[in-house]
């Protein structure tokens, strides 16, 4: 990677609707260490990494503390207020940063995120201002409307969009600014409302995304046989 300051955020401002239960799923455990912590220590733990930060809903701020305190992260992570929306979220973070270089936005809820998917991130980032992990689709993909099929794209060209993604900062937080309010579901999206290329690595099977109570024993179950 090229001479630059690194910061990375944690977006943990999910409700958990979809996972339902009364604690928000990016707290949950997986084999005893919550989901934050473990997307937290991804970047922690590398020597690159010169800021980490985790965008949390400040109702949790007190118990995202004690986690912190708990796993020897008080010192080292900075927390930023999740707004209403994903993208609020990481707007709110962005504004509050010191201007690094390069930023790497990664969803708390995919704890298994590789260190050669970081460093391939990293390296593509040096000739590339977007870059994100996507994986091939190999089932066929049905786009439905009012119950009834009305296309199937080609599944060939399609592609699931993973994080952690790795973007150029300034750039980054200038799209953030243009279209705050947005909604959209993750920040390369900014890249393709202004038309900027998004280049694309190989992503891995095993950074799932805890959405259900099936992905987390699915999650464990992955831990287990790796020994994390």
């Amino acid at each position: 990677m090229e001479k630059g300051r690194i910061a990375a955020l944690v977006v943990a401002g999910g409700r958990g609707e979809r996972y339902g239960g009364t604690v928000k799923k990016q707290f949950l455990p997986l084999r005893g260490i919550p989901l934050l912590i473990r997307s937290l220590l991804l970047f922690r733990d590398r020597d690159w990494c010169d800021a980490l930060y985790a965008g949390i809903p400040e109702e949790d701020w007190g118990y995202a503390v004690s986690l912190f305190r708990e796993w020897g992260l008080e010192s080292e992570v900075r927390m930023t207020p999740a707004g209403e929306t994903r993208q609020e979220t990481v707007y709110r973070a962005l504004e509050s940063m010191p201007e690094p270089d390069f930023i790497i936005i990664h969803d708390a809820v995919r704890p298994l995120a590789g260190a050669s998917l970081l460093e391939r991130g990293l390296k593509a980032l040096e000739a590339h201002e977007a870059v994100i992990p996507v994986i091939p689709v190999t089932d066929t993909v049905k786009e439905v409307e009012n119950g009834y099929v009305i296309r199937t794209p080609e599944r060939g060209r399609l592609r699931r969009a993973q994080t952690p993604q790795f973007f150029h900062f300034p750039l980054l937080k200038a799209l953030h600014r243009e279209y705050r309010g947005r909604g959209v579901t993750d920040d390369s999206l900014l890249f393709e409302l202004k038309n900027l290329a998004v280049f694309t690595i190989l992503g891995e099977e095993d950074n799932i995304k805890i959405t259900t109570p099936a992905d987390l024993m699915w999650a464990e179950k992955l831990c287990e046989a790796k020994g994390l």
